[in-house]
């Protein structure tokens, strides 16, 4: 039987959505009715908050510094600080809970990155991770100036090719990337035909990039008519 074919009870009062619907546990509510009395000076000089800290140390077996937070998301941004200088970065599962349900705060209070693998059952493994290889053979018999003078060719190519048409407003381009005029209809159709990203659009010019695998194949003679 489908489940829209059954006839489902009256709802339960507990949700299944979080522990954090619930209310608070009658012991804990009674705790703060102890506290609750006379003065304390704030910010952590309270008698309780160094019982909380001698109680975390027993259990972990040593002297640490405990950050007591509220919630998760202030809990998670104080131990990422800890471990990261800005500008470094994070990697994460696509599923972890800082990427997906944090909204943003890592990035934005950190100035930290949060780059995401895709995985089968949410857990990193170090097979997941890419980084020490590339670089390595990036920099072995000058791969890397290879690739990039390539490019470069391939844009410089390209400009020779289209110099011609005086409504792209090209430039020459110092490095692999051209920033031509372009108007609809002739950008959709271009856009369609072969992708490219719009770059400034109140000045209707967009970005094209070549590649260390660009070829020369175009030539001057063969930009469609009727773009120009």
């Amino acid at each position: 039987m489908a489940i829209h074919e059954v006839r489902l009870p009256d709802p339960p009062p507990r949700f299944f959505a979080s522990d954090n619907a619930s209310g608070v546990h009658r012991r804990y509510l009674e705790a703060i009715s102890r506290a609750n009395t006379d003065h304390a000076l704030a910010y952590g000089d309270d008698a309780f908050t160094s019982s909380a800290l001698e109680v975390f140390r027993d259990l972990s077996g040593t002297n640490i510094e405990a950050l007591i937070c509220f919630g998760g998301t202030g809990a998670n941004v104080t131990a990422l600080s800890i471990l990261l200088d800005r500008a470094e970065s994070v990697i994460c599962t696509s599923q972890a809970h800082i990427a997906v349900d944090e909204t943003g705060a890592p990035e934005r209070i950190l100035g930290v990155k949060l780059q995401t693998v895709e995985t089968i059952d949410g857990k990193l493994q170090p097979e997941h991770i890419h980084t020490a290889a590339q670089f390595v053979e990036s920099f072995t018999d000058g791969l890397w100036l290879e690739t990039a003078a390539h490019a470069n060719a391939m844009a410089r190519t390209l400009f020779d090719s289209l110099s011609d048409v005086s409504s792209l407003g090209l430039k020459a381009p110092a490095v692999n990337s051209l920033y031509p005029t372009l108007h609809d209809p002739a950008k959709s159709i271009l856009q369609d035909w072969c992708f490219f990203w719009d770059w400034d659009l109140q000045e209707h010019t967009v970005r094209w990039m070549t590649s260390w695998d660009t070829k020369p194949l175009m030539t001057s003679g063969s930009f469609p008519q009727g773009f120009n």
